[in-house]
């Protein structure tokens, strides 16, 4: 499973985080979707209430952006350049975990194209970064399929 830790070692900036050896179990870009111990990753609209209420534990935004002002000040946020680097990054962290360890419980991916394609907009991500994360995802649907 990925850990706040994972996730603070690829941010640009960190606030909230206490406990780093919280592990993360759902990572969602749609704040509607349900999130068990999740991490949220927005975009488009501001969904950061139905992520909380579906789960979230922590979320990630771009270092531009602003966080909602309700926003408790324990709450874990990590500020990145583009959040979408930053996923395929992490991804390519856990594969690489993956393949040296043997877990019992895994973090769940939750993306829907739409979104990443509406990040690739917003971000101006290259498409290099999308395909990394195309085949990353295809990856952990076959090993998903396999254990």
């Amino acid at each position: 499973m990925i850990s706040l830790r994972e996730v603070a070692a690829h941010s640009a900036q960190v606030r909230g985080v206490k406990d780093t050896d919280v592990y993360i179990h759902t990572i969602s870009m749609n704040g509607n979707s349900l999130m068990p111990k999740g991490l949220y990753i927005p975009f488009g609209s501001d969904e950061f209430e139905s992520a909380i209420k579906n789960g979230c534990i922590a979320a990630v935004i771009k270092v531009d952006e602003s966080f909602p002002p309700w926003l408790p000040n324990h709450f874990p946020l990590f500020k990145v350049e583009d959040p979408l680097l930053f996923l395929v990054v992490l991804l390519q962290q856990y594969l690489k975990n993956m393949n040296q360890e043997k877990w019992e419980k895994m973090t769940n991916l939750v993306v829907n194209k739409q979104a990443l394609l509406y990040m690739d907009k917003k971000t101006n991500t290259n498409s290099e970064t999308h395909s990394n994360l195309m085949k990353m995802m295809e990856q952990l649907n076959e090993l998903g399929r396999r254990g």
